[in-house]
């Protein structure tokens, strides 16, 4: 089984969070080309040295897997079934929703879709500007 956007499912395995998060990237390259968004490359697998070297450069574990700055919204993706959110993911989470940013997990590719069309009505009917930044002072 394939959808449009490439990604794969087997009978029995839902897709990994790497396929669900790519989706979602390209889905949103395709339906808001001129919306920034950035990754954060926290759970990739690497040496012992890279990572030492990622922590001094102030990678820090737990922090969301997407930023839309626009939007001010963090997006944390999951498996659909099995993922768990951590300790320190559920830290920063609550630490950035007390700046004024919004965080969501996302099970899934159809879930963070969902997520992005929710907040975008949500600021359509509060009257907030898409493409603005929380204040931060």
């Amino acid at each position: 089984m394939c959808d449009y956007f490439g990604m794969k499912k087997t009978k029995n395995k839902s897709p990994s969070e790497h396929q669900e998060q790519s989706t979602f990237v390209n889905w949103m390259r395709i339906q808001h080309p001129s919306v920034r968004f950035a990754a954060i490359p926290n759970g990739t697998r690497t040496t012992v040295g890279a990572a030492v070297k990622a922590k001094k450069e102030g990678v820090s574990k737990g922090f969301p897997d997407l930023f839309i700055p626009s939007w001010a919204l963090f997006i944390e993706f999951k498996r659909q079934k099995g993922g768990v959110i951590s300790r320190e993911q559920e830290s920063w989470m609550i630490h950035l929703e007390s700046l004024g940013y919004t965080c969501k997990v996302a099970r899934g590719f159809e879930d963070a879709v969902s997520i992005v069309k929710e907040h975008l009505h949500l600021d359509e009917s509060t009257s907030r500007e898409k493409d603005r930044t929380p204040n931060h002072s």
